[in-house]
């Protein structure tokens, strides 16, 4: 994670809380259908991706990069609309 260097490329970061992210990986992976082996995978995977968004905030915050919490659900157009105006708002 560091700042862009090419001309006109913004990025923005994009998180949700834990609840969020635990509801959607269960829901996809079909969590309350698989064997014990299976929900052991889906939670090693899931404490796995907790722990990278954490260290990932963390650093989004130290550089002050450009980031967007999604745990409010939102369409399509409505989300890409909030990313465009937290570009041009949020130079790079």
């Amino acid at each position: 994670m560091a700042r862009l260097t090419t001309p006109y490329t913004p990025a923005v970061w994009l998180s949700a809380n834990e609840r969020v992210l635990a509801a959607r990986m269960h829901c996809t992976s079909r969590y309350d259908d698989l064997p014990a082996e299976g929900r052991y995978l889906v939670d090693k995977f899931l404490a796995r991706s907790l722990g990278y968004q954490t260290r990932m905030l963390a650093v989004v915050d130290q550089l002050a990069l450009n980031h967007l919490d999604v745990t409010e659900p939102r369409s399509p157009e409505q989300l890409a609309n909030e990313i465009l105006d937290s570009v041009t708002t949020h130079p790079g």
